[in-house]
């Protein structure tokens, strides 16, 4: 304990030597932000690996950017984004005027280079767009300032399933490198806004001013702090001493914890994406997989999940329930379904004698009597549902789930790996169960596709539908149909039979919504998002989003 308050207090005290005050701080327009846990920095800005994912979006830009609050279509790099009448094909009109952070012209040319990248190099091709089935068939320039995205199938929802989250990199600094995952980063070159690494050390990096930003009328920040941290604990205590003005740190009893009766310390929850636990129902433990294909250990499954205690204890009562058997998210529930809904409401509650029943029912027996079931025929019953370790709220609801797994007695257990070995783990598919999310997409098709589709089986896409590995060919082809119905009224009945599969099926066990852990200090920067002023989603997890959100701030007046 004393060597990880030591190592907080340095850690603390190395973020203010470089802040000298509160006025200064003010002065200069700076912010320190606390996002990414990492043991220390790594001076690798590649945005194809995950080392500063703190820094994407203030280096790497998008051409389109969905708000996060109100999903509406924002053109970034892009002047305009058309998909035509046949739904095949896209024309982007590139914005004029932008540089690279090196000095050199943004063009078409760009935007050609940076599609045609992944063609070339599939394993940074997360998303499939050049796969097997993939999105793409062809991209060209058409001028400086044009360029043609033609889709291999019509996809009435193709601008956002392309352009989300989509980050271009300068066609002049990569297009000769072969290896682009091992390309080290040290000084990037971006669009974006902070561009410029003043400073680099394992525990704190400093961005600085874009010389070249096109946005840099707008722009009142001339340095981003990023101190480094490995657990809630640790960023509390960097929180607590008033240095810190915005954060995407999960806070337990934050009126005490953080507040702490300082009117600019402050924070803002919005529901964000559902968070939910999978069965991997490709795992290799066969015996675990006979439970997880059985519709009525799922049933029971979810009726063991006391939500309520997972919404106000392990969450601390800041986030909401209300979860569709898909978990849609709240920006699409516009496409919930009234009647998948009361299906799935009778599983979504907590009533163990309920579950035990449904158990019993189906012949699951504690044979051996150690006070765990196991399957109709005999075979053991135990698994883990891994959460990352030193993420607080997770950790405590996962250790919920399990008490009401076993309280009907269902051998599970909580495992705590390390964030990327979490992720690693639903990559290669060595998992049973894991306590996970759903992702945020900009629209009912790609939410259904990258959370669903056996096409991101076994990938390490975050959120994707690999946290299930659920097969099933008919819900495949209704995201197929989905994708090349342009007609409203076919797409509406498309989305009422997989909510419909959902709420019948429950490949998945849908909880509540995270939130959108953004606390934010007014003592020195004015502009903030809020409750009463939501224009844009206001976490540091959100890449795009951040961007403006960022050019909304203004230091405070001396």
């Amino acid at each position: 304990m004393k060597k990880v308050l030591m190592s907080v207090l340095c850690c603390s005290l190395f973020v203010c030597s470089f802040i000298v005050n509160d006025k200064a701080q003010a002065k200069s327009g700076s912010i320190v932000g606390l996002y990414q846990f990492v043991s220390g920095w790594n001076r690798n800005f590649n945005p194809f690996l995950r080392q500063l994912e703190s820094a994407k979006g203030f280096v790497y830009e998008p051409l389109v950017i969905y708000n996060g609050m109100t999903n509406e279509e924002i053109p970034w790099l892009a002047e305009s984004v058309l998909l035509e009448d046949d739904l095949q094909t896209i024309i982007i009109k590139v914005r004029k005027g932008i540089k690279w952070s090196d000095g050199v012209e943004f063009t078409a040319d760009d935007v050609e280079f940076n599609f045609n990248y992944l063609k070339d190099h599939p394993e940074i091709d997360f998303g499939g767009l050049w796969s097997d089935g993939g999105q793409l068939k062809s991209v060209q320039k058409i001028d400086d300032f044009t360029v043609e995205v033609v889709l291999n199938n019509k996809n009435a929802f193709g601008k956002s399933t392309l352009f989300n989250e989509f980050f271009l990199i300068a066609k002049h600094i990569w297009e000769n490198v072969e290896e682009p995952t091992k390309k080290v980063v040290e000084n990037p070159v971006g669009t974006g806004a902070l561009t410029e690494i003043i400073k680099f050390t394992p525990q704190l990096f400093v961005m600085g001013r874009n010389p070249y930003y096109w946005k840099a009328d707008e722009l009142k920040i001339d340095k981003f702090f990023w101190p480094q941290f490995n657990s809630n604990d640790a960023a509390y205590d960097m929180l607590q001493s008033g240095k810190v003005d915005w954060a995407h740190i999960f806070i337990p009893e934050i009126e005490s914890v953080y507040v702490a009766g300082d009117e600019n310390k402050k924070y803002w929850f919005p529901s964000h994406d559902g968070v939910r636990i999978t069965m991997n129902m490709m795992t290799e433990n066969k015996d675990n997989l006979k439970a997880f294909k059985d519709i009525n250990f799922r049933r029971a499954f979810s009726l063991a999940m006391n939500r309520k205690d997972m919404m106000n204890i392990g969450a601390y009562g800041y986030v909401k329930g209300g979860n569709p058997a898909t978990g849609l998210p709240p920006l699409l529930w516009s496409w919930r379904n009234p009647e998948a809904d009361k299906v799935w409401s009778e599983y979504y509650t907590f009533d163990l004698n309920k579950a035990k029943q449904i158990l019993a029912d189906a012949g699951y027996k504690d044979i051996d009597h150690d006070g765990y079931l196991e399957n109709p025929d005999g075979t053991k019953i135990k698994f883990d549902i891994q959460v990352p370790s030193g993420w607080t709220d997770w950790v405590n609801n996962t250790q919920i789930a399990v008490e009401g797994l076993r309280k009907v007695g269902i051998n599970a257990n909580v495992a705590t790996p390390e964030a990327n070995a979490y992720i690693e783990n639903w990559g290669t598919g060595n998992f049973d169960s894991q306590f996970c999310s759903n992702n945020l997409m900009p629209t009912i098709y790609k939410f259904y596709d990258f959370t669903m589709s056996s096409s991101y089986f076994h990938t390490n896409n975050w959120w994707s539908a690999a946290q299930t590995n659920y097969p099933n060919e008919e819900r495949d082809a209704l995201i197929r149909e989905l994708k090349i119905t342009g007609d409203k009224e076919k797409q509406r009945d498309i989305v009422d039979k997989i909510e419909m599969m959902y709420a019948n099926e429950i490949p998945q066990i849908p909880l509540y919504y995270n939130g959108k852990w953004f606390t934010y200090n007014t003592s020195r920067l004015t502009g903030w998002a809020n409750e009463d002023n939501p224009y844009i989603d206001p976490s540091l997890a959100d890449h795009d989003n951040k961007i403006i959100h960022l050019l909304h701030l203004r230091p405070v007046a001396e």
